[in-house]
């Protein structure tokens, strides 16, 4: 896989790991024609 994402590539398949155990897939999770993924590598 590329490291990149360009105009008109499909969206990798990601699966996140919730607070509560449960998992959450992305895209098929998610019922839309367009998405923005935006990670924060937050710092408490």
């Amino acid at each position: 896989m590329s490291a990149m994402l360009y105009t008109g590539d499909a969206f990798p398949d990601l699966t996140l790991k919730l607070i509560g155990g449960e998992t959450f897939n992305i895209p098929p999770s998610l019922d839309s024609k367009y998405l923005i993924a935006i990670f924060y590598r937050g710092h408490w």
